[in-house]
């Protein structure tokens, strides 16, 4: 834990945190208590991020020391690492949640509860929670993993609270050589997309009765896989959002074809856009724009005390309120490009389909950027300021 410190021994623990002075850097001291647990020699201290169990978990220990002492009781279970993915149930009040700790867990959104937790045991990337037109009542999830496998696995959480003893595996597969990033049905749920940081995208078809997924091929991408977002219109376009600043527009097979018998390898209608970075022409905009609002506003006010100062005087306001040299304007923020496009967080369509919202990572985070696909370029004056996320990235969750 970064400026925290502990020092314990003979009778004593004490938290020391680092803090700035007029003189310097100082150690601030503070000696830690236990309620009415007398203090005893400490010969050993480990101190947990956040102040939290490393494993995601809120517990209750006794620490009085004699014959009876209560066994250690886990309060609440939370998630131990980064959570890579929230799924909503498609007939009932539930959210599912994976995270980077291997973990699966399940609430009742009602009732506010955990009800079914499972450890995979290896670290979850990404997940789809099956729509019942293809799940036939059953809670199925489609799981992605950091190896590279992605797994069919059915949850029966309704039937026992917090047991995960027996969830049931259906199918397993392994379409990247490295983390599966993102998982995306297409809006007929009958073709699965799997985007992987190998820098590809798999496409597989789902079959019901019994579901398996029949792979179809693979198609090689710019970078790593972001985000995918189907065309609505559409039952085989998608948008591949990736790392190296590229959105890659594909239209997919929804069987496989003939020629891929020896290679798995897809020949895919595409085009590709490489985004550009604009922010800083749009600061610049703003700028020169908040400007002229201030001097006019500072304009309207000397207006106001010169015609209260000369009651009667006709005051020619057109020509008063042209700008003047009296007021230089300041340097005008320079233009900056960073120098390797930043990764795009997510593209969608717009509306109207013909243009695609677009979410830019690092520098150019903050503004939803509108790109025109049959110019593959951003369109002038087309843009969105969250207010008060100038330079916080901007993520989305499609929740059906």
């Amino acid at each position: 834990i970064s400026n925290h410190l502990v020092t314990a021994g003979s009778g004593h623990i004490k938290f020391w945190k680092m803090v700035n002075t007029f003189t310097g850097l100082k150690l601030l001291g503070q000696l830690g208590r236990f309620v009415k647990t007398e203090i005893s020699n400490v010969i050993g201290i480990f101190s947990m991020a956040n102040e939290k169990d490393g494993n995601g978990g809120m517990w209750l220990a006794d620490m009085d020391i004699s014959t009876n002492v209560k066994p250690v009781r886990r309060l609440a279970k939370f998630h131990g690492g980064v959570i890579t993915s929230l799924q909503s149930s498609p007939i009932g009040y539930f959210i599912a949640t994976t995270s980077l700790d291997g973990w699966l867990h399940i609430y009742d959104v009602t009732n506010k509860k955990l009800v079914f937790i499972h450890d995979f045991k290896i670290p979850i990337t990404s997940s789809i929670w099956l729509p019942q037109k293809i799940a036939c009542s059953r809670d199925i999830f489609i799981v992605g993993f950091q190896t590279g496998v992605v797994r069919i696995v059915t949850v029966p959480f309704k039937k026992k609270t917090l047991n995960h003893s027996e969830l049931e595996e259906i199918q397993s597969s392994k379409p990247h050589k490295s983390s599966v990033s993102y998982l995306s049905l297409n809006n007929s749920a009958k073709i699965l997309i799997c985007g992987g940081d190998d820098k590809t995208i798999f496409v597989y078809k789902i079959k019901t009765g019994p579901i398996k997924l029949s792979p179809i091929g693979f198609f090689p991408l710019p970078g790593k896989v972001t985000f995918i977002h189907w065309k609505p219109s559409e039952k085989d376009i998608a948008l591949i959002s990736c790392t190296s600043g590229h959105i890659v527009e594909v239209k997919v097979p929804t069987s496989r074809p003939s020629y891929t018998r020896e290679s798995f390898l897809l020949k895919l209608e595409s085009r590709a856009i490489q985004t550009v970075s604009i922010k800083s022409e749009i600061c610049q905009r703003q700028y020169e724009l908040d400007f002229k609002n201030k001097k006019i506003n500072r304009k309207k006010e000397n207006l106001k005390i010169i015609r209260e100062q000369n009651p009667g005087v006709e005051i020619d306001e057109e020509l008063y309120f042209e700008d003047s040299e009296e007021d230089e304007k300041p340097p005008r923020p320079e233009i900056f490009i960073p120098p390797t496009p930043n990764p795009i967080l997510f593209a969608m369509y717009t509306p109207s389909e013909s243009g695609i919202w677009v979410s830019i990572d690092g520098y150019d985070a903050g503004y939803l950027y509108e790109y025109d696909l049959n110019t593959s370029s951003p369109v002038t004056n087309a843009h969105i300021l969250i207010p008060d996320m100038n330079d916080i990235p901007l993520t989305a969750i499609k929740i059906v």
